[in-house]
């Protein structure tokens, strides 16, 4: 998803999937899609993408909040 162009095909493509909530699509290379996992799953949300004839990467999100409490029992774990 290099151009314009390119982010307007994986769009269109991704609006034809109900359960998506919202879509940020960037000409970066990244997206952040939100979706109804009750609705709808990742692995089809990606098959979705390969059939626009684009290769997705899934990277995890990242949960900050645990990173945190990960850090603060580590910190205190050592009391």
């Amino acid at each position: 998803m290099g151009s314009p162009h390119c982010t307007g095909i994986v769009g269109s493509a991704l609006d034809k999937l109900k359960g998506i909530e919202s879509k940020e699509l960037l000409v970066t290379e990244k997206a952040t899609i939100k979706y109804n996992p009750s609705i709808l799953t990742a692995q089809k949300i990606k098959t979705q993408i390969k059939n626009a004839g684009y290769e997705p990467i899934e990277e995890e999100a990242t949960d900050l909040e645990k990173e945190a409490r990960e850090k603060e029992i580590k910190k205190w774990s050592g009391l």
